[in-house]
């Protein structure tokens, strides 16, 4: 690639070639390149398409919002990179669940729903992680569908809030040898819930709550 561009041959020969006055270290020079051919043209149509595979079989593309990307990227601007990070794994279907990891596929929702698999749809409803959410942010939801918990629909920065905040709370659980044993079966609903509970004031710091 480095080759093939022009504006990046000096890499290969880095530091007999000298570094450019553009960039300010070899890190973003190195960055720069990698993602020179990585551009997006329509972010929300790629973002459409990658939601309809995250949400399959409840979604298709032809079943979101008209104009979604436009109104939810607004939003995204006026709230912290890691609120940014986490709405865009949760759109990418990037949670680190036994079903997407393959790790332990017939794993169930590990705060105790039954009748459920380890995987982010489920985390969409699941009723123990968003209860905890609520109660932890002291927010009340005007919708719990799905397309307003992942601000497809009617984004704001409260409802990008609550999500990453869910994410931290399961990511923080599902690494926390109190929820999860070491051969990856969750303890007992009561102490995974109880658990949770205490590692909310460290994810309310993430996302900035109160």
């Amino acid at each position: 690639m480095c080759f093939a561009d022009p504006n990046f041959k000096w890499i290969v020969s880095y530091p007999s070639s000298p570094f450019p006055s553009n960039f300010k270290s070899f890190q973003s020079a190195a960055l720069s390149a990698l993602s020179s051919g990585l551009k997006c043209k329509d972010l929300a149509a790629h973002l459409s398409t990658k939601l309809a595979v995250t949400l399959k079989p409840l979604y298709s593309v032809e079943d979101l919002p008209m104009q979604w990307g436009r109104a939810t990227i607004e939003c995204l601007s006026s709230v912290s990179s890691y609120i940014k990070m986490c709405w865009l794994k949760s759109v990418a279907g990037a949670w680190c669940t036994g079903v997407r990891l393959q790790t332990h596929k017939g794993r169930g929702c590990i705060f105790g729903c039954v009748d459920t698999r380890d995987e982010l749809c489920h985390y969409l409803i699941c009723p123990a992680l968003w209860q905890i959410a609520r109660d932890t942010l002291g927010i009340q939801e005007a919708s719990v569908l799905i397309l307003h918990r992942l601000c497809i629909s009617e984004p704001s920065p409260v409802k990008l809030q609550i999500l990453a905040f869910r994410h931290a709370l399961y990511h923080a659980c599902i690494n926390d040898a109190h929820c999860i044993a070491a051969d990856g079966v969750p303890r007992c609903s009561s102490i995974v819930q109880h658990r949770a509970s205490e590692n909310a004031s460290f994810c309310l710091q993430l996302v900035g709550g109160r």
